[in-house]
């Protein structure tokens, strides 16, 4: 018997091969994906992800209904504060009309994304320059001991406009910096807060100067109120200084902070 030819052998291995690979479907040896259809995602309205990164458009609703999760109802289904995730304000509920959400607590102030943030007090400060503000002979400022002597805290509450006046007289810092003195309440407590900064951002002395921070604060009651004395120096070791209590229906009072004496890098002002 005549061999075959080679040419007929080399047919006869390229259709087994083909066969083998049609036989196999997927010979890549990737995994096919397959679009889900709108009945498959369960929906019959709008444009979903068909689960292989593109879209199927499920169409529209009849007259009256809308689509609402994939699915036609009728009428407008109106929002609720809670869908709409907002705490505060009045809102349309996406059927024409308002809602009215509740009222945020004492203390607090709706935002304009419709959420209860904390109500800044109405405050007013001032920063003396180095050595202090001078002595006019005020309340606010009259030192049980020379000024040179201690740091203390004076204060002034004004009944009638409900308005408390902090000074915080002979404070010790460097030479050159950025000051500020801000009043906010922090769980309940009075929480004033002296900032000192590298003087436009970068800058500082080698040597000492004293200092008067005031503040008046307005909406505060007539009562005792916890206080909370932080000094924010911001290039620097920062902590509280001072906490307590001020009885403000008193009228007026002093509190010693620092004791020590710091004459070498003060005079009196």
């Amino acid at each position: 018997m005549r061999a075959k030819s080679t040419s007929t052998l080399a047919i006869a291995a390229c259709l087994a091969g083909a066969a083998l690979l049609l036989s196999c479907g997927n010979f890549t040896g990737k995994p096919v994906c397959v679009p889900m259809s709108c009945a498959e995602l369960g929906k019959e309205c709008g444009s979903w992800s068909d689960g292989c990164g593109g879209e199927v458009a499920c169409g529209g609703c009849g007259m009256g209904e809308s689509c609402r999760a994939g699915e036609c109802v009728g009428g407008c289904v109106p929002a609720t504060c809670g869908s709409m995730g907002k705490q505060c304000g009045t809102w349309d509920d996406g059927c024409g009309h308002e809602i009215a959400c509740p009222d945020c607590p004492d203390g607090q102030k709706c935002s304009a994304a419709g959420r209860c943030v904390d109500s800044p007090l109405p405050q007013d400060d001032r920063v003396s320059e180095c050595g202090g503000f001078e002595s006019n002979g005020g309340t606010i400022f009259d030192a049980p001991s020379a000024y040179c002597d201690a740091e203390v805290l004076y204060w002034i509450y004004e009944a009638a406009s409900q308005t408390l006046s902090l000074a915080d007289t002979r404070i010790l810092l460097n030479c050159c910096g950025d000051h500020g003195m801000t009043v906010a309440q922090v769980d309940g407590v009075y929480v004033v807060t002296e900032t000192d900064a590298p003087e436009d951002g970068w800058g500082r002395c080698l040597c000492m100067c004293v200092y008067d921070f005031v503040v008046s604060v307005s909406q505060i009651p007539a009562e005792t109120i916890p206080i909370r004395i932080f000094r924010e120096v911001t290039d620097s070791e920062s902590g509280t200084v001072w906490e307590g209590e001020l009885d403000l229906t008193a009228g007026a009072g002093a509190v010693v902070i620092d004791e020590t004496d710091v004459g070498l890098w003060c005079t009196e002002p």
